[in-house]
This record gives structure tokens, sequence and C-alpha cells, in this order.
């Protein structure tokens, strides 16, 4: 009896979970992927901006050092050996993760793009442009997400930068335009201020962190402001001009409708992502989808029983441990006897972080959210200010706070 063949489409986080559960089940594993292994978080997201983060963060306190009676300490300094130090640290988590360390589990992977033929076989293109035709009993989509690129008069390949291309930088630019101030911008553009750079934020929006509690935004905004980084809100970029060794942004205010102009050294696209539906030929396996990702059940199946996906694919929210969550159930669902299923815990509270310093950390609805979902009568709301943490004052740092909101009466988060 010849074993069962289970395909995952993509070596990111909840693929490569699936992977090696199956391969320690004794299973006949195939991983084929496009791109780099190890997926957005190990090669574009957090190891390396969290790499970069960790740089900038000792630039900062350096640069700062009087705060903390230490004088005569030079702030000069190059961050370039820093972004050597990224790729390195990338490398260094890829090696668990690349084929030869999945070969070495027994895990066989094919570097290639897959497309579907008919909902049991994909026809996957290697990159040597060569074809292979594979059939599988079970197939995972976990190909991720990919970064939005808007349409904009000028823009090419070479004019910007996103999470996938910035850590390729071997210089700190001098002037650093990021589009975009949502979590990535933020996170980046604090990162290569406290390293050099001079960041300008274009954000369409009024505020930062729009999806968060009102307190955050004006603390950020403070603290941006102390460090040099521009945030200019209801901005919309309508041009990208080449100057001498510049790149020249004609952006229009949204309120106002004029035009102004920037100039800077390199651009980072960070307007968010989406899911890798296209180019799949999702069509031709009967699978639903739509462009905010592929649709699941509370089992992780597609409405094609055999084929389950997880992951950014899915759509929102794009984080990493939450891949691995539902990847975990659903090798759960892959395993268990005799057809039983476990649920995917699909509405459990997500913890999300947004790694800025102060570093903006929640979970469940954040009080403006619970008054429309309650109202306001129903809900309890407790908000301590750092600047009455002993711990906090100490490290002078009092410029945060913790916000609980519970239903009233309850106790309950």
């Amino acid at each position: 009896m010849s074993k069962k063949v289970y395909v995952i489409i993509g070596a990111g986080a909840g693929g490569l979970v699936i992977a090696k559960g199956l391969i320690r089940a004794k299973k006949q594993v195939i991983v084929i992927e496009k791109g780099a292994f190890g997926g957005d978080c190990t090669n574009f997201g957090c190891i390396p901006s969290k790499t970069l983060i960790a740089s900038a963060k000792v630039a900062h306190n350096i640069s700062n050092a009087e705060n903390f009676g230490l004088e005569g300490i030079k702030s000069n300094f190059s961050a370039d050996l820093a972004l050597e130090q990224v790729r390195q640290m990338i490398q260094r988590f890829k090696a668990t993760e690349d084929v030869d360390a999945l070969k070495e589990l027994g895990i066989q992977t094919i570097q290639g793009h897959a497309r579907f033929l008919d909902p049991h076989t994909l026809d996957v293109e290697k990159e040597d442009g060569s074809k292979e035709q594979i059939k599988a009993d079970k197939i995972i989509i976990a190909c991720g997400s990919s970064p939005i690129v808007p349409s904009i008069e000028g823009l090419d390949e070479d004019s910007f930068l996103t999470n996938e291309t910035i850590f390729d930088l071997k210089t700190v630019p001098k002037e650093l335009v990021i589009l975009g101030g949502g979590p990535i911008g933020c996170e980046l553009a604090q990162a290569y201020q406290r390293l050099g750079s001079s960041v300008t934020i274009l954000h369409k929006h009024g505020q930062l962190f729009e999806k968060s509690s009102s307190r955050v935004s004006p603390i950020i905004l403070e603290t941006f402001k102390k460090e040099g980084i521009k945030v200019i809100f209801n901005a919309n970029l309508k041009k990208i001009e080449k100057g001498f060794r510049k790149h020249v942004l004609v952006y229009e205010d949204n309120i106002t409708m004029q035009e102004r102009t920037l100039h800077c050294d390199k651009l980072l696209i960070a307007i968010g992502r989406r899911p890798n539906v296209a180019d799949l030929d999702l069509e031709k396996a009967g699978i639903q989808y739509s462009d905010k990702g592929i649709y699941i059940d509370e089992y992780g199946r597609t409405n094609m029983p055999h084929v389950l996906s997880c992951g950014d694919v899915t759509g929102r929210p794009f984080f990493t441990h939450l891949a691995e969550n539902r990847a975990r159930g659903i090798l759960v669902n892959l395993l268990l006897p005799f057809g039983i299923k476990k649920k995917l815990q699909i509405l459990q509270p997500i913890p999300r972080v947004t790694y800025t310093d102060p570093e903006v950390a929640s979970i469940g609805l954040h009080p403006d959210r619970a008054k429309e979902v309650f109202g306001e009568k129903r809900i309890a709301s407790y908000y301590v200010p750092l600047s009455e943490v002993d711990r906090a004052i100490c490290e002078r740092r009092e410029e945060g706070f913790i916000e609980i909101t519970t239903r009233r009466w309850s106790s309950q988060i």
C-alpha cells in the first residue's frame, strides 16, 4: 500500500510547522517554495527587523547616555556594519530551514512555482525552466503574502524598496522617506532614524495606530518628534521624479488638496501586504477565494476538503504566531484517525505587538472598540500611566501606559 502524498505550497512559518510534523509521523512530504525558504519572518520580517531594531536601540542609548549620568561617551558612529549583521542573522536562522536542513529531516523540496491543474494535481515550474507534475492526496497552501505596491506615476523597480528589499542595503541612507505609517513603517522609521538616517513618514490617515487605543498615537508621535522623525499626515503620493542621485516625491495634502515635494535617497513602500492568491490557478481546482485570501472553515479546510490552508494567504491578520498556531491545528487534523477533527481556535484573542520604542502591545478589544461593542455602561477601563510605576521611573521611561478593559462588575477582560 503506497503512502499518501502530502504537498505543501510555501516554506514559511505555517508550512514548515506542518511539514516537520508530518515527517515525524512518517508521512511522505513534498514542500514547494518559489522564493526564499523560511518565509517572510526569517527573510524579511521578524528576524531582520528585530535585529536592526536591537542595533538601533543600542545607538539610541549611547546617544542618550547623559540622561543616565554617563558623561563623555561619544555618539558618533557608522551603522553600516549593523546592516551587515542583519544579513548574517538571517543566514543563521535560514540554516535551520533551508533545503539542506529539510532534506536532512527527510522532507523532499522543490524550488519552483506551483499552479493547480486540477484538484489533486500541481504543475511546478522550476528555477531552470523545467516543469514537473505532482499528484497529491492532501495539499496545504501556505504561500504567505507580498507587499502592496501602489500604482504611482514614475514608480518603477529601481525607485523604491519594500520590507523584502530594504535589508539588502549596504549603507544607511541619508534621507529615507517611508510611504505608510503602519507597524512596518513605524518600526523601520525609528530604527533607521536612530542609525543615522533623516526619516520622513508619509501617512494617508490623520493619525498613527488608528486601530489602537486613542492614547497610543500621541505618545508615539511625540517620541518620533523628539527623535527627529517627521510625520506628514493626510498625504497622498502622486508622482516620483528622478533627480541627481535623489528621488523627488510629489504628494498631495488630502485636506488642502495642495501639492508639495520631498527629496530622498531611498523610498520605502510600507502600505500593507496582500495574500499570494494570484498565479496559483485556484480556479482549476475549484478552490474559493478572493483578493483578501483563501476561504477556510473552522478546521482549516478550503471548500475542497483535501486542500487546507493557513497563514497570510488566508487573509488578515498577518502574524507569524497566528500562522504557526493555525498550522498546528491543521497538523493535528491531518494526523487524527477515523476522521476525527479538532476545530481551530479561530475566535481566540490574538496578541499583537508593534516594536517601536515604546512598544505598542495589546490583546483583545481596546477601550474605544469595547464601548462600541458592549456599550459604555457595560465596561470598566483601568488606566495606569508609567509615570506612576517605580520601575519605569528608574528606567527613565515614563511616556507609556497600561490600560485594561473589562466587563463591568465581572472583571472579565
